[in-house]
């Protein structure tokens, strides 16, 4: 399902443009591997969070090549700290590549392993924990998530809406997990949530 119709999309992602070549790079990179990102759209969201709630130490689960991280980058001090998470090697060392060509190496810290594993293993506190792991284990991320947030931290969630499946009647485990994610953040009296449909979904967790 298209949930924003694209010549809105390509309205959006013009008015973003390229913010530096090693954006461009990553973005090439992704489509040259069909390598899910969050795109300009959501990048640029992701800038503003950061910017409006100071953030200075970002926890990343599911980091990818760095693609998200240049946008959290770019809405933080120099002396911040973005914890990049990912079990793979390879992504590994290509964000190395692109975050230090985009002059953000100072900020970065890398774990790779099992997010959740570093998630429970890494103290606190964090001003913002950014959420792209595999779907079905979306459900255990606020419990393990929420007490490492400071007071006006925030959690964000991509893909949960998930190209529209989580309409479907006959869910696989994937979009039922996401569905129970959300489900459960919206029942919580900790925090305050909005859903927004950009690009496929992105569920946004203020900690009071």
């Amino acid at each position: 399902m298209e949930l924003v119709a694209e010549p809105i999309e390509a309205y959006l992602r013009n008015l973003v443009g390229s913010k530096h070549a090693a954006q461009d790079a990553m973005e090439a990179l992704a489509q040259e591997r069909d390598f899910p990102i969050v795109g300009p759209c959501v990048g640029s969201l992701l800038e503003v969070l950061a910017k409006s709630i100071d953030a200075r130490r970002v926890l990343e689960l599911g980091s990818g090549f760095g693609y998200s991280a240049f946008w959290f980058a770019r809405g933080m001090p120099k002396d911040g700290e973005i914890i990049h998470t990912d079990l793979d090697a390879e992504n590994r060392q290509s964000a190395q590549g692109f975050l230090r060509d985009a002059g953000f190496a100072d900020l970065m810290t890398y774990a790779q392993g099992n997010a959740l594993e570093v998630l429970a293993q890494t103290d606190g506190p964090f001003d913002l924990i950014f959420c792209d792991i595999d779907k079905i284990d979306y459900p255990k991320v606020p419990d393990l998530a929420l007490g490492k947030l400071r007071s006006g931290g925030m959690l964000i969630f991509d893909n949960t809406l998930w190209s529209g499946r989580v309409l479907d009647q006959d869910k696989d485990a994937d979009t039922q997990a996401i569905i129970d994610l959300t489900q459960s953040l919206y029942a919580r009296t900790d925090v305050t949530n909005t859903l927004l449909p950009l690009r496929d979904g992105v569920l946004i967790s203020l900690k009071h």
